[in-house]
């Protein structure tokens, strides 16, 4: 029997002062019940839901297990993979070096890199830390390096698999491998391991638990991944999701693809939202402390690249509902999926995370999905726009 459990430590839960419990205007029965639906329609194999709206916890609820054979409940501090939403702590990162002075984002990335990175087809158009953030940096949507160095065209002078015939800084193409060049920014400034750095100026100062190697995970509270298995008409567990990284001989600034900074970050639905509170307030997570500064944090958000839907960490949705912008990320790894949604013109949000979920009937192309991303933003939609 799966087992539902309610997160009712609010205040110590987040970190600015004054939250509680309840939020007017918002319908917490409607909202459980057709969260409760959901999780059933799409036979949900552990979820946890954190919902912010009027900087107050309005609803949060976890259900199911981390772990089908074991019976380890799921619940809020259960850890996740969390894909492509690893990115925003990148840009977070990123915006603290800008704050101390120690890189700027419009000038040429070559300068942190050590080494000079172009796109062969524009050898005079210099690559910026914007470009990477925003995806416009030209960089292929999957690039056949596994390490910073094969970037460098006086090591390997081909480099036309990397790159696209687009001009820099003229079209948005989701590259993952731009936000690996970031963080390898990081690590050449400050001379650290990117997960390092993130521990230590990150997690720390919010109180959260996250990692990246899930060595370091501690017992019983990770989440196994489940995809549906069409032929066995079920789940089945994806044991690949937490091999242990090989990071014996890491060198910061070079082995960056092999920690995965772009989509390898692992943490709870707890931790995403105490990152995304600090995020909304613009860097401030306590009186008078800030993880980066409010120019920053505004500069963070700013919608700036593919017709206005890209900011520097965060994606924008303004079709789903007409004059409404939702800012988006969302990530998917091994059956596990993460989501935030959120606005902050009205300071509302939605965290969601779960272990493997399907829809009941196959997609146009007859195959059995995982859509428990458009559900939840659809949940959002529907019960936090007003």
């Amino acid at each position: 029997m799966f087992k539902r459990v309610s997160i009712i430590a609010a205040a110590a839960l987040f970190l600015l002062s004054g939250l509680q419990l309840g939020a007017q205007g918002f319908d917490r029965a409607k909202f459980d019940e057709a969260f409760m639906r959901l999780t059933q329609e799409m036979e949900i194999t552990g979820t946890s839901v954190i919902v912010l709206k009027d900087s107050s916890v309005a609803y949060s609820c976890s259900f199911g297990e981390n772990d089908l054979s074991a019976k380890i409940p799921f619940t809020g501090e259960s850890f996740v993979k969390a894909g492509e939403v690893s990115c925003p702590v990148i840009s977070i990162a990123i915006m603290r070096l800008a704050d101390e002075g120690k890189v700027l984002l419009d000038k040429d990335v070559s300068r942190y890199l050590g080494f000079r990175l172009r796109n062969p087809e524009f050898p005079d158009n210099a690559i910026t830390l914007r470009m990477l953030l925003t995806h416009t940096s030209s960089l292929a949507a999957e690039v056949p390096f596994n390490s910073i160095g094969q970037f460098d065209a006086s090591v390997n002078p081909d480099l036309s698999a990397a790159f696209t015939s687009r001009r820099p800084g003229s079209k948005y193409l989701e590259s993952p491998a731009g936000y690996v060049l970031a963080a390898a920014v990081v690590e050449k400034v400050t001379g650290e391991r990117f997960d390092e750095y993130a521990r230590k100026h990150i997690f720390a100062p919010l109180g959260i638990e996250a990692y990246y190697d899930p060595a370091d995970i501690p017992e019983g509270k990770r989440a196994e991944g489940y995809l549906w298995s069409l032929q066995n008409k079920g789940y089945m567990p994806n044991h690949r999701a937490w091999l242990p990284l090989e990071t014996g001989n890491y060198i910061p600034g070079e082995s960056t693809f092999g920690l995965h900074p772009q989509n390898g970050l692992i943490i709870s639905v707890e931790g995403l939202a105490k990152l995304l509170q600090v995020v909304m307030n613009n860097g401030r997570y306590v009186a008078g402390k800030r993880l980066y500064s409010a120019a920053g944090g505004v500069e963070l958000l700013r919608q700036q690249a593919g017709r206005m839907r890209q900011g520097l960490a965060f994606q924008y949705n303004t079709t789903a509902v007409p004059d409404y912008v939702i800012a988006n990320a969302e990530g998917y790894s091994r059956g596990m999926s993460v989501c935030l949604y959120f606005n902050v013109k009205d300071n509302v949000a939605l965290v969601a995370v779960c272990n493997g979920a399907h829809d009941p009937k196959p997609d146009s192309d007859g195959v059995i999905g995982n859509h428990f991303n458009r559900e939840m933003r659809n949940l959002f939609i529907k019960n936090l726009v007003d």
